[in-house]
């Protein structure tokens, strides 16, 4: 005959052999001590960081291999703004770069679409005109108004 437990039984069933009640006892009294808890939560930490770390290498090549394909699709082209998902290529002015679309700036980018129809509005708005391409531009207005992803980005580091 076998018998089963179930979830959070906490005694054993009086069927079971001396040996399997010594085990049961040991067993009990290891896990509810503070080392074994710690040592639980330590292996549940690292078991979600390596799924995360997994999942994060997966999403960033899958990004990378986007930025790829979309750099190359538009080299013969003059001027260009693509924005797929979170990631946004742009070419103006002779240079390709891509970005990464936070959430923020994708409701700024989705409350004015029609900026993506210019790649100098676009490249101003993520400051990489002129001076501020180079770093040395202090802001960066981006369309109506609103503060660059750059603008904010050196606002949280303030």
């Amino acid at each position: 005959m076998r018998t089963v437990l179930r979830s959070g039984s906490r005694d054993l069933p009086k069927m079971a052999s001396g040996w399997a009640r010594r085990a049961w006892a040991r067993a009990k009294s290891a896990l509810g001590s503070e080392e074994a808890k710690a040592r639980l939560e330590k292996l549940e930490s690292a078991v979600e960081l390596e799924v995360l770390d997994r999942r994060r290498a997966e999403v960033d090549k899958t990004t990378s291999e986007t930025i790829s394909n979309l750099i190359a699709a538009v080299e013969d082209t003059e001027e260009a703004v693509i924005r797929l998902g979170s990631v946004i290529v742009v070419k103006h002015d002779g240079r390709i770069w891509a970005e990464r679309v936070d959430e923020l700036t994708a409701r700024q980018l989705d409350s004015n679409p029609a900026i993506l129809n210019r790649p100098q509005e676009v490249a101003q708005f993520f400051g990489r005109t002129g001076a501020a391409a180079g770093g040395n531009q202090d802001h960066v207005d981006g369309p109506e108004g609103l503060p660059s992803p750059h603008d904010r980005s050196q606002d949280e580091q303030s």
